[in-house]
């Protein structure tokens, strides 16, 4: 993170805003600073950080040449206008810097990512040869793990799993 944003008067804040045209969505926000200019004594940087007028997080001193993130630490939903704010803070010299900015929006899928027939189907494997241990993606890659002692002979049989994904353009939004 070698460049960052500032404001053009020393004195004003750095503002960045968003409008939500689904009242029902929700953000998280995260701030990326870091200090890349050696300050002189006489120079020190301290801002705080709100959104909508409500505090988001006090008394940020960026580290330098080190990265530091602020995060909203619940999702962001108050629906139409949303108002960013970094301001320097009392007797401080330099203004706030912002090196990267960050907005997610929070999507509920309303189908299952995993066919349930497959979950049952594993279930019943684990079930039936009484496994304890859990495992993540294609099974017959039990054949690989440290701690499989004895993989039924059907893991060793079966081809390879093929998983789709498929994508929308309803999952894209604009900021």
């Amino acid at each position: 993170m070698s460049t960052a944003a500032t404001p053009k008067n020393g004195t004003d804040a750095l503002y960045i805003s968003w409008m939500d045209f689904d009242n029902s969505a929700e953000y998280f926000v995260y701030m990326h600073f870091a200090e890349f200019e050696k300050l002189q004594p006489n120079q020190s940087r301290q801002f705080n950080i709100t959104i909508n007028g409500e505090s988001l997080h006090e008394k940020v001193v960026p580290y330098y040449l080190s990265s530091s993130t602020i995060y909203s630490t619940r999702a962001l939903s108050t629906g139409g206008q949303y108002n960013l704010s970094i301001f320097k803070a009392k007797n401080f010299t330099l203004p706030p810097i912002l090196n990267a900015i960050e907005v997610y929006t929070v999507k509920e899928f309303l189908e299952s990512r995993t066919n349930q027939a497959d979950v049952d189907a594993i279930t019943s494997i684990k079930s039936t040869y009484k496994i304890e241990k859990n495992w993540q993606g294609d099974p017959r890659h039990l054949l690989r793990c440290t701690w499989c002692i004895d993989t039924p002979t059907f893991l060793r049989k079966m081809k390879p799993v093929v998983q789709v994904a498929r994508f929308s353009p309803k999952l894209f939004f604009n900021i």
